[in-house]
């Protein structure tokens, strides 16, 4: 019996599956276990360029947590997500989240967590647990990375849910497709980004991170040092030659 948790690696692109439709890919403890599990695996698999999360079927990236399987897991149950978001939000490879239905709750955290969320037009996102006499405490870390702070707390405060135009237009979602080309939409993103030099990208997130909150002159000195290191790697020195060689053939 598996957790409900499927992983495929083809071409470079890790294709991680919430797969429990039936219940609108809500997630157990067993399935947290297997994606931190996932997810550790492939960052360490030098041939995985790009990481998708997406769950099984049309109706639901994830609706959250399934709490009644949370019952037999005590006090600390529910705070194994927060390492599953740690890990996605520390990847050292792109990730996206491909959210077709109900993003919601849990569900939602898990594709703030992601780099990029490529969405289809039916997408919904919110967090209902307000109506439940609950806060989204975990998911207010990504969400605050992702949105402004009067945004994220009327997204809390009332629990509305957004379509996915309206995410798009949030700049919560990075590509927002038809659903007839949303397929398509993702195969076209991962292709962009699994023929990137994945040193390049893992350095680029690495710093991103680095210099987030911080002031203008402390994050340049910082992105000076970062600069200075990466250049003289194997990664930039081909990178270098390369564009100069297309250059002067231009």
């Amino acid at each position: 019996m598996t957790s409900g948790v499927n992983l495929s690696v083809s071409d470079g692109v890790a294709m991680v599956t919430l797969n429990r439709p039936q219940k609108l890919n809500s997630f157990t403890p067993a399935m947290l276990r297997d994606l931190s599990g996932h997810l550790g695996d492939i960052a360490e698999d030098e041939f995985v360029r790009v990481l998708v999360l997406k769950g099984e079927g049309d109706r639901a990236f994830s609706t959250g947590a399934d709490l009644s399987s949370f019952l037999g897991e005590g006090r600390d149950g529910l705070k194994m997500l927060a390492p599953v978001l740690a890990k996605l939000m520390e990847f050292p490879m792109p990730t996206i989240a491909a959210v077709r239905g109900f993003a919601l709750a849990g569900g939602f955290g898990l594709a703030l967590s992601c780099d990029m969320i490529v969405a289809s037009e039916d997408a919904q996102f919110g967090l209902p647990e307000i109506d439940r006499g609950i806060w989204p405490f975990m998911v207010t870390v990504p969400l605050l990375r992702a949105l402004p702070r009067k945004v994220a707390l009327e997204l809390m405060m009332t629990g509305r849910r957004i379509g996915g135009g309206e995410a798009y237009s949030m700049g919560l979602v990075s590509q927002l497709y038809a659903v007839d080309d949303w397929e398509a939409g993702l195969q076209r993103l991962t292709g962009i980004l699994k023929v990137k030099s994945p040193e390049a990208l893992r350095a680029g997130k690495e710093a991103f991170a680095a210099v987030e909150g911080m002031g203008a002159e402390d994050a340049l000195d910082e992105m000076a040092e970062r600069l200075a290191e990466f250049t003289v790697t194997d990664s930039a020195r081909q990178g270098i030659i390369a564009f100069t060689e297309r250059k002067d053939k231009a």
